[in-house]
């Protein structure tokens, strides 16, 4: 079980039920189930780490956390900076080598983060185009993958992290 951070089991007050969560060492959830694990008597289970509606939420913020900073466009060389507000993230350019568009306008919009699939989904406005279109986007390491849809096509752009 590489990558294996932590496992949380909360034995419920019904016996012989059980549910389990396994966290990633990315803080995201592998897996979890509800199943039939706590067949000890209840003292074992009272030794069991109990598992909070608060650590679910915790490991979702960080993992969701990961688009938060400054990210370099592997094509044209701008700098987006992903802020957080009230649970949505938004980019804002902070460098261009084009000089018609306006810096601190946002370029990731209404980005949400979707536990399920580990993404994020909201909009990208391309500024030279004057055109706002569909995205996804997922952090790998240091590499933000965005996956632009417009109709039947789509695109995918890579950005780097900046320190």
């Amino acid at each position: 079980m590489s990558g294996l951070v932590s496992l949380f089991s909360q034995c419920c007050r019904r016996p012989l039920l059980c549910a389990v969560v396994v966290l990633g060492s990315s803080g995201s959830a592998l897996a979890s189930s509800t199943t039939a694990c706590c067949t000890a008597p209840s003292s074992y289970c009272a030794d069991v780490s109990p598992l909070s509606g608060a650590d679910v939420l915790v490991n979702k913020e960080h993992a969701s956390s990961k688009i938060l900073g400054c990210w370099k466009d592997e094509d044209q060389g701008a700098v987006v900076e992903v802020t957080q507000k009230n649970g949505v993230f938004v980019g804002r350019l902070i460098s261009t080598p084009h000089r018609e568009v306006k810096l601190g306008i946002a370029i990731f919009r209404g980005l949400k983060f979707d536990a399920a699939e580990n993404r994020w989904v909201g909009r990208v406005y391309a500024p030279r185009r004057d055109s706002t279109y569909n995205a996804t986007f997922q952090v790998k390491g240091n590499i933000l993958k965005m996956k632009v849809t417009f109709g039947l096509l789509w695109k995918n752009v890579k950005w780097y992290q900046v320190s």
